[in-house]
């Protein structure tokens, strides 16, 4: 068991900051339908053979709760239940939903749960875990089997051994207005603050504070060949760093996931345990990536790759990266810069079809190869089948600012010379590769991290990055 956290059990009382286009929508979270029953639980002062109907009657133990819960049931939590499970016998409904809250005025603290879990909630659904602090457990949260409509909200979740919040084969949940942090272990670079695989469709995570996970702050991957993909999830208005390791992760079974509004940074640079990382891995396909400020990450910024892992060809394919704000990416602390955007492909796997539009890279250290520095870079070198010379293999790249002092692309090859691409011989060459300019986007004010746009910038009337308004690009 981990030590418990030296910080207060403070949870997060309003929403990250976040990129202020106006497609940048604040997702509403929905009502939970009046309670028809409530039950007091106190771990403090409770009596399991009392009624629980009033706080001077409450009972002891979750396991009364979870034994007695009926549809409509809503359970008020007080104190520290320490080694206790959130396990419901049976479901809510869409009108009855079966609820966990936290007392008003009071805290609800659980420390510890039982078979590695304290919220276990495995083949239920319409279930709502509320303001509750979960805190020493190697999974707090696991929803899988088939469960939907669990709603998570308000949680502090931190001091996890493996991942905070773990999805499999669940859909259509909601997890909102949380704080995660200081999951799974830096130096095995093993943990995720929230890992959803294995046929989890249409999960909302929005409104959350997630930071310091040993892998990854929010994956959407897998771990054998067999599993099914992960489809149409929405990961919209959070604040996510990590510089422990890496930042969004939509891995090879992540499809048209949508990224959008969020503000993710500070991942892993190289100067601990772990090599630098990007802000965000796409090995997917159909994802869109958009209205995103990405900033003072270690590696790149976006990184779109094709590569094999347990056993199982990973493409990134038709991916639509458009206005995003990427600024001060790719600071790795030894070795050099590694540049605004990578397209990667490895032995197996392909990068193709895939639009980089209306975004803005600016200040991004360039990937620097033999005394140049690079915006833009295509890695080839193990590629079991490389794009044809003189091309980009359908990926396009438009309408976007890049760093002026940068060549815009160098594609890296084994067995055959390198290309490099100034930005005239690019648009001139590589079809789709139209629009670009390398200029100063004049940020308002970049010292302190206002990166709104001035008036007179060149980025508004392309209608390109996060902060656009009615002038961005949406496909």
């Amino acid at each position: 068991m981990l030590p418990p956290s030296p910080l207060p059990a403070a949870l997060p009382p309003s929403p990250p900051p976040v990129p202020t286009n106006a497609a940048c929508r604040d997702t509403v979270a929905p009502a939970i339908p009046a309670a028809r029953r409530t039950f007091y639980i106190d771990a403090g002062t409770g009596d399991d053979q009392a009624n629980g109907l009033t706080p001077r009657t409450a009972w002891r133990s979750l396991a009364k709760a979870n034994s007695a819960a009926q549809p409509g049931d809503l359970f008020l939590l007080n104190g520290t239940f320490k080694k206790q499970l959130i396990h419901p016998g049976q479901s809510g409904t869409p009108t009855a939903k079966i609820v966990y809250r936290a007392l008003a005025g009071g805290s609800a603290v659980m420390d510890g749960g039982q078979y590695d879990v304290i919220a276990w909630l495995d083949g239920v659904s319409h279930v709502v875990v509320d303001g509750l602090e979960l805190r020493n457990e190697a999974e707090p949260v696991v929803i899988r089997t088939g469960s939907n409509h669990i709603w998570l909200r308000n949680l502090y979740i931190h001091d996890a051994g493996s991942s905070a919040i773990h999805l499999v084969n669940a859909s259509d949940n909601r997890i909102e207005d949380s704080r995660i942090e200081r999951v799974g272990s830096e130096d095995r670079n093993a943990g995720e603050g929230i890992f959803i695989q294995d046929g989890s469709h249409r999960n909302a995570i929005v409104r959350n504070t997630i930071s310091l996970a040993g892998h990854g702050v929010l994956s959407i991957s897998y771990q054998t060949a067999t599993e099914a993909s992960s489809d149409d999830n929405l990961i919209e208005r959070n604040d996510l760093s990590n510089p422990w390791a890496a930042g969004i992760g939509l891995n090879g079974k992540a499809n048209r996931t949508i990224v959008q509004c969020n503000r993710i940074h500070d991942t892993a640079d190289g100067s601990s345990v772990n090599y630098a990382r990007p802000g965000i891995e796409v090995e997917g396909h159909g994802n869109l990536v958009r209205f995103n400020e990405v900033f003072r990450t270690g590696a790149q910024g976006v990184s779109i790759q094709g590569r094999e892992l347990f056993g199982f060809t990973q493409n990134g394919t038709s991916n639509r990266i458009y206005n995003n704000t990427f600024w001060q990416n790719g600071r790795r602390k030894t070795g050099g810069g590694l540049g605004s955007l990578q397209l990667i492909q490895m032995r197996l796997g392909s990068v193709r079809g895939n639009v980089i539009e209306g975004n803005i890279f600016w200040h991004d250290q360039g990937f620097s190869f033999e005394r140049a520095s690079y915006a833009v870079t295509a890695d080839l070198y193990h590629a079991a089948v490389p794009w044809l010379p003189g091309t980009a293999n359908t990926n396009i790249v438009r309408n976007n600012v890049f760093p002026s002092a940068q060549t815009l692309l160098l594609v890296v090859r084994s067995g055959a010379a390198n290309e490099i691409f100034t930005l005239r011989r690019a648009q001139g060459t590589l079809a789709g590769w139209t629009g670009n300019v390398q200029t100063d986007p004049l940020f308002i004010d970049e010292s302190a991290g206002e990166v709104h746009l001035r008036d007179e910038s060149v980025a508004l009337r392309m209608g390109a990055g996060a902060h656009c308004a009615d002038r961005c690009i949406v496909h």
